[in-house]
């Protein structure tokens, strides 16, 4: 049976920039666009002025190319039949440039996070992991979102003396549901988990990837999702191998770009949010650590928690005064509250187990 935690973290970008400055969005993309001559003629034939420094523009203009060419393909297979070559062969050529250019695009994304994620961490961000380990101690049942693709928070969790026989994620469950994969020809078999929402045992601690992992894969035109792991991702180079294929059977089941709140929605990645939308009525210590409140979807679960929880966190940085201030505010309109406890030098583990007033009475 599900039990309704009273402790709930959403973490964001913020915390894989503690980790290493060069997974800051803008660095990021900078670099790949730089190293991608498709990707750098597509941000230079836009108008916008992010584009070379948003990776969620890129996707976007991407996705958007690929409707186009749908549309296009759409309109001719209408006007001439469905098996007028003229129709198939824009089609075939539009999927092969754009489909393929997103693809590569996602998995330089993923492989970059997963070069610039190993090695050691900082002691702030360790301490970090220490801080919410703790705060799962006092409160017992914890639910832990992020945002991120990579699998810092797991290390932080999961590393030393860490709850790892204590955690859930939805790919936990029957052992004998584990598969064997090969995710491109001539991949050995790696060992996967199946995605098991149903069967996943109820545990202390619930862990949930809103947007998807570089460890997920989906299969093409099934709803089978698949956790490898992120050991087998790199000595693999499974991404680097998939784009090599005209006809992929694997995809990263990630959501990249546009369309968020329509990707939500979509099987796997609305039973995260579903979780997220329960958990808002039940919290009682909420954490938003290194979140830019950016996606509306998650916003909204956001703004819902807030009305229920006795203690609000918000942990980020903010080194300009005037941004600090204009930060402050924008997040209190969000969240329609007044009362939330700022920590804004960046991701640390410095941050009272307890709420400042609860010490103040003793």
């Amino acid at each position: 049976m599900r039990r309704s935690p009273s402790f709930v973290a959403l973490v964001g970008n913020g915390l894989s920039v503690a980790a290493n400055p060069e997974l800051a969005l803008d660095r990021l993309t900078r670099r790949l666009v730089a190293g991608n001559e498709e990707l750098r003629r597509l941000v230079e034939s836009t108008t916008t002025t992010d584009a070379a420094t948003d990776f969620e523009i890129v996707i976007g203009h991407i996705e958007a190319r690929l409707a186009e060419a749908e549309h296009v393909a759409v309109s001719l297979i209408a006007e001439e039949g469905l098996h007028t070559a003229r129709a198939l062969a824009f089609k075939s050529t539009a999927e092969a440039l754009w489909g393929g250019l997103y693809l590569d695009y996602c998995g330089q994304v993923l492989n970059a996070i997963c070069d610039l994620t190993t090695g050691a961490l900082p002691r702030r961000v360790v301490a970090f992991g220490t801080w919410l380990r703790r705060m799962h101690r006092i409160h017992g049942q914890t639910a832990i979102y992020t945002l991120n693709y990579d699998v810092l928070l797991e290390r932080l969790l999961f590393d030393g003396r860490g709850l790892k026989g204590e955690v859930s994620d939805l790919f936990s469950g029957l052992r004998d549901r584990e598969e064997w994969v090969h995710p491109y020809p001539g991949c050995p078999p790696l060992l996967a988990r199946p995605f098991d929402p149903v069967s996943a045992p109820p545990r202390a601690v619930r862990f949930h990837h809103l947007h998807g992992c570089v460890t997920y894969l989906e299969a093409v035109g099934t709803d089978d999702v698949l956790k490898l792991t992120h050991k087998a991702i790199r000595e693999h180079n499974v991404f680097g191998e998939m784009k090599q294929l005209d006809t992929p059977r694997y995809r990263p089941c990630v959501i990249l770009g546009s369309g968020k709140a329509e990707r939500a929605a979509e099987y796997p990645f609305v039973h995260g949010f579903r979780a997220l939308a329960e958990d808002a009525q039940s919290v009682s210590t909420l954490v938003i650590a290194g979140y830019s409140f950016r996606d509306e979807p998650v916003n909204v679960l956001l703004r819902e928690a807030a009305q229920h929880a006795e203690r609000v966190i918000v942990i980020d940085r903010r080194e300009d005064p005037l941004d600090r201030a204009r930060f402050q505010r924008d997040v209190s309109n969000l969240l329609s509250r007044e009362i939330l406890e700022w920590h804004l030098d960046g991701i640390t583990g410095n941050i009272p187990l307890d709420a400042p007033r609860a010490r103040t009475a003793a």
